[in-house]
Order: structure tokens, then C-alpha cells, then sequence
């Protein structure tokens, strides 16, 4: 298929008028805060940089009752938490909450797969 010199200069002329508006979009966005950029290598968002274990601390705090591990994952997810690796985020946060609670006992295990907080990781420390 052959292109006129005339539908040629159609289609430059609107593919510049798309890419303005997606960079219109995209100024918009960021300034409001919502379109995460990737950090050097492509790698986690600037919320995903606290931790795996602190943002698992972080969402349990906020649910006294407990979670489970994929609910946990979800709320990451959510809030921007993205997995490095090939390993998937759920699976991770699952592995993490684990260890969390076999060796530096962060976290206690309930019925039906909820993890808590124990008391002494839940409660804030007091200044004397």
C-alpha cells in the first residue's frame, strides 16, 4: 500500500497532536501525585522503598484483628508495594509473614490464617 505525500503529513500532524495530549496527561498526572515512576532501573516505586517488613508492620497496625497474607498483599498493591523479581508479590508477602513469625516472633498466628501483630511490636515505645 502507498501512502500520498498529503496523507502522510495527515498522519504526522496526528500522531504530534497525540503525543501532547499524552504528555498533557502525564504532567497532570504526576503533579497530582498519582502516576508512580519507576525507580532508576525500572525497579519499585518510591513507596515500595520502606521495606517488604515494614510495610507489613505498617498495614497489620492498622487491622488489630488481623490479616491474611494475601490481604496484606493486596493493600500493598494498593498503596503501590510492587514485588522485585520474578517472585510474585503475594507470594513474597506470604513467605515474609512467616518468617516474621518463626524467627523474630514480629507476628502471631491465628485461626484461619490471620496474622497479628504481637504486643510487643504493636505497642509504641515509651520515652522515659
Amino acid at each position: 500500500m502507498s501512502w500520498t505525500r498529503e496523507e502522510l503529513d495527515k498522519f504526522e500532524a496526528e500522531r504530534s497532536r497525540l503525543l501532547e495530549t499524552v504528555r498533557a496527561l502525564e504532567t497532570i498526572l504526576h503533579d497530582a501525585g498519582r502516576l508512580r515512576q519507576p525507580g532508576r532501573n525500572g525497579s519499585a516505586p518510591a513507596a515500595s522503598r520502606t521495606g517488604l517488613r515494614q510495610a507489613i508492620r505498617d498495614i497489620l497496625s492498622k487491622h488489630p484483628s488481623g490479616l491474611r497474607p494475601n490481604e496484606v498483599a493486596v493493600e500493598l498493591a494498593e498503596i503501590g508495594f510492587r514485588s522485585e523479581g520474578s517472585t510474585p508479590l503475594g507470594s513474597r508477602v506470604s513467605a515474609e509473614m512467616g518468617r516474621m513469625r518463626r524467627k523474630s516472633k514480629q507476628l502471631e498466628k491465628m485461626r484461619g490464617g490471620r496474622y497479628r501483630l504481637t504486643e510487643h511490636v504493636a505497642e509504641p515505645v515509651s520515652e522515659k
